[in-house]
């Protein structure tokens, strides 16, 4: 089994894939399954709320083969978009695609419906076809099968077909989850240089400075990383800020620039091309299929860095969105904005040009008096 088939093994056992599937089967009384691009198998066979008919057909060899024939055919008209493919004996079933980043790993499959109600007509039909394949099911117990089978309408199948891309969206966020988080039985040296990674990543770490950090050479360490974790360690380091990244860009006051400054990427072009590569989306985009967060929205008062660091060179900002008894948070940005090129440059505020510093490792927010008139509801500094 390929990494791929790895990681859609793992999203299969996963609590999350097996509660959805579960509802879903529940709800629109069809079965559903996800499996890899590779797999050369029938996806529902021995699942809950199997066709019975399809059951049958399993059985016979000819028929069989058939039906995994049209898998393939799925497979090649679903790589790319959730495609809709109907069988000889006029069962449809409908796949869309799993990806990680811009590649297709796997896909959620749903179907073994009649698209209409079915009729002694529509069920000669079937018997012919697999007549010719050398089958009989001219029998009370096929017939019984096919008349047994769910029925969905068009507009029923663009319904969960919308559904389950919305799920696939879910799994490939999981996917990503997954390769940070694979290696649990993994060597001393490699569990203390991801903590050391996890602690540092908003910093411009190296290969060097970790296999430093581990007391180890460059060389052996790059070997050893990639064999443990499946990943290289610019891979490894960039998937780890965007998880981070992922979280931040919840929050809609903070601008993209912010975000990737915050999480340790030194070019606003670097972090927009990486985020893409892996999420397969701008981080603009991204944003833009999420729910606001709403205790930013509420407060008003936004930090972009973890609790145990502010980051020297921040600017002090007075958010004028909260105000109590003539006094009002500070809330801290990077005191960088992106050039043309999307490298950071320092910016400097007239009001507040020392750097943001905490007391006891952890973010405090501060308050200044203001004086009547002072806020004209604009913000001060850097960003506003």
């Amino acid at each position: 089994m390929n990494a791929n088939g790895q990681i859609i093994d793992a999203l299969t056992r996963s609590e999350m894939f097996q509660s959805y599937e579960r509802a879903y089967t529940e709800a629109t009384g069809m079965p559903m399954a996800l499996r890899s691009v590779e797999a050369w198998r029938l996806p529902f066979h021995g699942k809950r709320r199997e066709n019975a008919f399809c059951a049958v057909m399993v059985d016979k060899s000819r028929t069989c083969a058939a039906c995994l024939r049209l898998q393939e055919t799925l497979t090649q008209d679903a790589m790319n978009e959730p495609a809709t493919r109907t069988c000889a004996y006029g069962l449809c079933e409908t796949a869309v695609p799993v990806k990680l980043g811009p590649q297709t790993i796997g896909f959620l499959q749903t179907g073994q419906v009649l698209r209409q109600n079915p009729t002694e007509a529509s069920f000669q039909r079937a018997v012919d076809q697999a007549r010719k394949l050398g089958v009989d099911i001219d029998n009370e117990q096929a017939k019984r099968a096919y008349f047994g089978t769910p029925v969905a309408s068009p507009r029923k199948l663009d319904s969960v077909s919308n559904l389950l891309a919305i799920f696939a969206d879910h799994l490939a966020m999981k996917s990503n989850q997954l390769l940070v988080q694979q290696a649990n039985a993994e060597p001393p040296i490699i569990a203390k240089a991801r903590q050391f990674i996890h602690e540092h990543y908003t910093e411009d770490i190296s290969l060097g400075l970790v296999s430093r950090a581990v007391n180890t050479s460059s060389f052996y360490f790059c070997k050893l990383f990639r064999r443990a974790a499946g990943l290289s360690f610019v891979e490894f380091v960039s998937r780890t800020r965007l998880e981070k990244a992922k979280n931040l860009l919840l929050n809609p006051n903070l601008r993209i620039s912010e975000i990737a400054f915050a999480v340790g990427f030194q070019s606003l072009t670097h972090f927009n091309r990486v985020f893409k590569r892996i999420v397969g989306q701008s981080p603009t985009g991204y944003r833009a299929k999420l729910p606001a967060a709403a205790g930013c929205q509420s407060v008003g008062i936004t930090s972009v860095y973890p609790r145990s660091e502010v980051r020297p060179g921040s600017a002090q900002i007075l958010s004028s969105q909260k105000r109590h008894l003539g006094m009002v948070p500070v809330e801290t940005r990077p005191a960088r904005e992106p050039h043309g090129d999307g490298r950071l440059r320092q910016t400097k505020s007239p009001h507040n040009p020392q750097p943001f510093h905490t007391e006891g490792g952890a973010l405090s927010l501060k308050t200044i008096p203001l004086k009547e008139g002072a806020l004209t509801g604009q913000g001060f500094g850097i960003g506003e």
